[in-house]
């Protein structure tokens, strides 16, 4: 099997940019990792649980660098943390229900 996998893999978009750091298992986003936004920006630094955003110390940033949301995801939900508004001030903190 020829797939990629490991503790750092790195995958680029079409332009040649950056859009994936961390593990990589069975396929998947496995592990810790970060994903990019096309211009550079980090987009979400955490672990991954099959594919989703998973732990407890998840930060996910918008385009501009500023934190929509920082806490605990659970395969890629949120569970618990705090929300913010896209000027980076605070909306929400507490419980999700999904």
């Amino acid at each position: 099997d020829n797939s990629p996998y490991g503790d750092q893999v790195t995958f680029y978009d079409r332009f040649g940019n950056v859009n994936y750091q961390g593990g990589f298992k069975n396929g998947q986003k496995e592990g810790q990792g970060k994903e990019y936004y096309y211009n550079g920006a980090i987009k979400y630094v955490g672990n991954f649980k099959g594919d989703g955003y998973h732990g407890i110390n998840c930060c996910i940033m918008n385009i501009t660098g500023k934190p929509e949301f920082e806490g605990e995801m659970k395969e890629g939900n949120k569970v618990k943390g705090k929300q913010y508004f896209n000027n980076g001030n605070l909306y929400y903190e507490g419980i999700f229900l999904n």
